[in-house]
């Protein structure tokens, strides 16, 4: 999330809280459209919450993980077009030389039983 996410946040929110304002007027039950007004809110101040935890506090799978390599793996098909195959191949046959990180391979490994 950058910081022109963050300048456009607001914007996003009453755009979306005017639509759903012309929605909630259809709503002929006063407690569901009293419910509806504050589960848009309860969203709004939780997609805040979620990206703040997300971004800043739990830097591991979602942003460490699976944006660094989807950004690696997009600029690796940008370069060299052939790198596409990899979008159609099992994860075993990945390349474990063209990984961003190497601390990812594990999710790469093959199949393993338990049992």
């Amino acid at each position: 999330m950058g910081f022109l996410d963050i300048l456009l946040y607001p914007f996003y929110v009453a755009a979306f809280y005017f639509l759903f304002s012309a929605r909630r007027k259809n709503y002929n039950d006063p407690v569901l459209e009293h419910y509806h007004k504050i589960g848009f809110w309860i969203k709004a101040f939780a997609a805040i919450a979620f990206t703040i935890f997300n971004v800043y506090i739990s830097y591991g799978d979602s942003h460490g993980l699976y944006y660094t390599e989807g950004v690696n793996f997009k600029n690796l098909i940008l370069n060299d077009s052939h790198n596409a195959k990899y979008l159609f191949l099992p994860g075993t046959e990945f390349d474990i030389s063209l990984f961003y990180n190497d601390a990812n391979r594990g999710y790469f490994r093959p199949k393993t039983t338990i049992w």
